[in-house]
């Protein structure tokens, strides 16, 4: 049984998601593609394991996800054990084969979606973050929107004060024409200077779930820069706390940007 927690030990992720699955490496491939997404992972090897792992934690995931075949105890029978202790804990079930019958009994048991193996990190976030997006705490408690494209300044409403200063320095630099924050759901979260289009968020969290799916099945390290040239122009992201920085540049500007994003810049 394994217990993962971010990087950094000041942000604690408001979301956690338990992944139960006896496949070490379905295990490890949900657990980095989650964990890129800014959302906090525990991981169980079994049914009987998660059920031991729900009364140990301090207060039950947002989320539990789980094979439907294991050894012991089925995906089915721990969503029946975990519903009679936790009814409102949202169910996700994987399967090779989703059909009627499995459906009709995963309905029964209280399972809130079911998704057929094998699956892409664009199948599986939307799922996901609906089921996250319904645990959200009220909107007058959620970050503010940014400031408007061009509005000069920076809006800090789910960045780190380190995060925002990164912001104001990237600003400062000659050819960058805007840079942001976008959280684990693509909202955007801070901006210094000119605004990046908000839309961009959903595209920055497919690209740079991609990017960490692809090292995951190289057996590379976590992501540590993404870049995409567009002729003169250049977009860099780079993986923060909040979720994930994106800088919109020149190309001559590029160089200098990927320094200040560098881990440890």
């Amino acid at each position: 049984m394994t217990h993962s927690q971010p990087a950094s030990a000041p942000h604690i992720p408001p979301h956690q998601v338990l992944v139960v699955d006896d496949s070490i490496s379905v295990r490890k491939a949900l657990e980095r593609i989650l964990q890129t997404q800014g959302i906090g992972v525990h991981t169980a090897n079994s049914a009987e394991e998660a059920l031991a792992l729900l009364g140990q934690l301090p207060q039950p995931p947002t989320l539990m996800i789980a094979d439907v075949l294991m050894p012991g105890l089925s995906g089915l029978e721990l969503a029946r054990a975990a519903q009679a202790d936790h009814p409102a804990l949202p169910l996700m079930l994987m399967s090779g084969v989703v059909d009627e019958a499995l459906q009709t009994q995963a309905a029964a048991v209280g399972v809130t979606r079911l998704l057929r193996k094998p699956f892409t990190p664009a199948e599986l976030l939307p799922l996901v973050f609906a089921v996250l997006d319904a645990a959200d705490p009220a909107p007058g408690d959620r970050a503010e929107a940014p400031q408007a494209a061009g509005t000069p300044g920076t809006v800090s409403g789910g960045a780190s004060p380190a995060q925002a200063a990164l912001l104001a320095r990237l600003g400062a630099e000659r050819g960058v024409l805007g840079s942001g924050v976008f959280g684990a759901g693509g909202q955007p979260l801070s901006t210094h200077a000119a605004a990046l289009p908000a839309q961009l968020g959903m595209y920055v969290q497919f690209l740079t779930t991609a990017a960490t799916t692809a090292g995951v099945h190289l057996e590379a390290r976590g992501l540590d820069l993404l870049q995409l040239d567009f002729g003169d122009r250049t977009l860099l992201l780079a993986p923060v706390a909040a979720g994930h920085l994106a800088c919109w540049c020149t190309h001559g500007a590029a160089p200098r940007v990927r320094e200040l994003l560098a881990p440890g810049a």
